[in-house]
């Protein structure tokens, strides 16, 4: 039996349905394409990942994953300390060797795709990482470099343990926004800067959580929604 313990989707540019769910003690992530002009009865489920460790195509920690509609995959690993990225592209997935980074990141929680203003290549998306021990939000390009960094010391919008993120742009304001689980902090915060700015105005959207915000979604609507699993509730 697997144990799973996170998932995302993603509409890829082909108007498809990708689907992707993790079971991070065994090091599996299992994926699927939904085609809406297809039968439901014609969905397959296949999965990657050759169990737990740190090597390629091994895992350590899976604690959140993400993926654009051109189907770049982006996974932090909290026990490996990094970001692991594989390539969707007709049903198969590939290994993308991205070695060399060197983020300095100790465990990473949280992870997103930006598909920033400008979105002819996947070069220009940005992802973003919560790297949750080092009290901090990372925005890094696919190559590695470290473009931005949120991180407050000894203030009241400092971040403690930073974990899920959600990113969704403002199109009315020019802006984009982050949404962030501070878990340490028991709450749910908002940064928000013009488009490739990098510079945000901090704002707290939820303050009455338990010690376990748990999970992070958006929907078509910006609405936020925030799963509690000390609680067992949904807000």
């Amino acid at each position: 039996f697997y144990e799973l313990t996170g998932a995302t989707a993603v509409t890829l540019t082909d108007n498809s349905i990708l689907v992707f769910a993790f079971d991070a003690p065994r090091g599996k992530i299992f994926y699927l394409n939904v085609d809406p002009e297809e039968a439901a009865d014609n969905l397959s489920v296949d999965r990657f990942g050759a169990g737990f460790g740190s090597g390629p195509w091994l895992f350590g920690g899976i604690s959140d994953i993400s993926v654009d509609k051109w189907g770049n995959i982006a996974i932090t690993e909290d026990l490996n300390n990094r970001v692991h990225l594989f390539q969707y592209n007709e049903g198969q997935i590939s290994w993308v060797d991205n070695d060399d980074w060197d983020l300095g990141l100790d465990t990473p929680m949280g992870i997103c795709i930006a598909e920033m203003n400008d979105p002819n290549t996947e070069n220009d998306n940005l992802i973003f990482i919560g790297d949750s021990k080092n009290d901090r939000i990372l925005a890094v390009n696919f190559d590695g470099e470290i473009v931005g960094e949120y991180s407050e010391e000894n203030a009241p919008d400092a971040l403690h343990y930073p974990c899920d993120i959600e990113w969704m742009a403002d199109a009315a304001q020019n802006s984009e926004i982050l949404y962030i689980n501070d878990n340490g902090n028991q709450r749910t915060v908002k940064l928000q800067g013009p488009i490739n700015n990098l510079a945000y105005e901090y704002s707290v959207i939820n303050s009455s959580l338990s010690p376990t915000p748990s999970g992070l979604a958006i929907d078509a609507n910006n609405h936020v929604y925030v799963t509690d699993a000390y609680c067992d509730a949904l807000f």
